[in-house]
């Protein structure tokens, strides 16, 4: 596994496309080339860039300069996140909480894109372009706006414990319950009895998970948080909430 961290003109990467097993489905892009696409494209922007190589798959994220609030004194900011596998790439509108370092990846926006090698009949130089579009599609004002405005409503809104509990037994599965009980500490221990503190509950044990694909998946599921809390269920008080909770961890 390889890390870097910096900014992004692609310097010491190499240009390389990877032909699939069987070459009927045209050309496919090798993470490290799509690491450089995104280095390339973030730097067009004065964006920074982090980004893990794990074997055939690559996880980054990208920080812009803008800013704002979603309450005085709570910064955040705007950035891309990039993950390509030896099947797909995935480009989703990211937001970097300033006060505690943490990121939410937003699954759910509209600029989310999906490329998928079995979808595409089309050559390198084609594909590296709608890799670039959807880059700079989640880079607009308008998608950091939009995240921005889900967390401010998400301040205002209880969560609803057994949602959160489901959501993350579907996505990490029951093996990983421990997950989940660093969650609800942090998630108690910050007092925020609201879905926002819900989100960065799960994004802070993201934060210090090193694993880059449960590091990913945690992002995922912190930033999807305001979309769940949209399904139209009245939650539980706050502290019935946590205490359902703790009791869904304990089950089975």
């Amino acid at each position: 596994m390889s890390e870097f961290l910096g900014r992004g003109d692609g310097a010491g990467l190499e240009f390389s496309i990877s032909h699939g097993k069987d070459d009927v489905m045209g050309t496919w892009l090798v993470a490290a080339r799509v690491a450089d696409i995104f280095q390339q494209e973030m730097a067009k922007v004065s964006g920074s860039v982090t980004r893990v190589l794990d074997g055939e798959s690559l996880f980054a994220r990208g920080v812009l300069p803008r800013i704002a609030e979603v309450v005085k004194g709570d910064g955040v900011r705007a950035g891309v996140a990039v993950r390509a596998t030896e099947e797909d790439i995935f480009v989703h509108p990211f937001i970097f909480r300033l006060v505690c370092t943490n990121g939410a990846i937003m699954a759910q926006a509209t600029q989310t894109v999906q490329i998928s090698r079995h979808e595409l009949w089309i050559g390198g130089a084609d594909l590296e372009t709608r890799l670039c579009e959807a880059v700079r599609g989640c880079c607009q004002p308008e998608a950091f706006q939009m995240g921005v405005n889900q967390m401010r409503t998400a301040r205002q809104r209880e969560v609803d414990m057994a949602i959160m509990v489901a959501q993350f037994m579907a996505t990490h599965g029951s093996s990983l319950r421990p997950l989940l009980s660093r969650v609800l500490q942090r998630y108690d221990e910050a007092g925020e009895r609201s879905a926002y503190g819900m989100m960065n509950a799960i994004t802070s044990v993201a934060r210090d998970t090193r694993n880059p694909n449960m590091k990913w998946k945690l992002e995922e599921l912190g930033g999807s948080v305001p979309a769940l809390m949209r399904l139209g269920q009245r939650g539980p008080t706050p502290n019935r909430a946590a205490n359902r909770g703790r009791q869904l961890t304990t089950v089975g």
